[in-house]
């Protein structure tokens, strides 16, 4: 899957000064693998998400700079399923 919008803030710990953007993209990508014994089935899968921050600007009315860095983030999730067959 791909981002299509979406917005995201930071505040600067040292000054307490807010930025905001809606500059956002990413993608996501997953698998997942089951088995069947009997009538029990078990999954496995794995998600990854990648998603990157940039162009913010300043949500402070005093305040006109902007960082000019883009913040990335990305994660992996384990997914773990049982399931019965009635």
């Amino acid at each position: 899957g791909f981002v299509t919008g979406g917005s995201g803030e930071i505040t600067l710990d040292s000054s307490g000064l807010k930025y905001g953007t809606s500059s956002v993209s990413g993608f996501g990508l997953f698998g997942i693998f089951g088995i069947e014994f009997d009538r029990i089935e078990g999954l496995v899968g794995l998600r990854y998400d990648n998603v990157k921050f940039s162009g913010f600007s300043s949500k402070n009315s005093l305040q006109v700079d902007s960082p000019n860095e883009s913040y990335p983030i990305s994660g992996i999730q384990l997914i773990f399923g049982v399931g019965y067959s009635f």
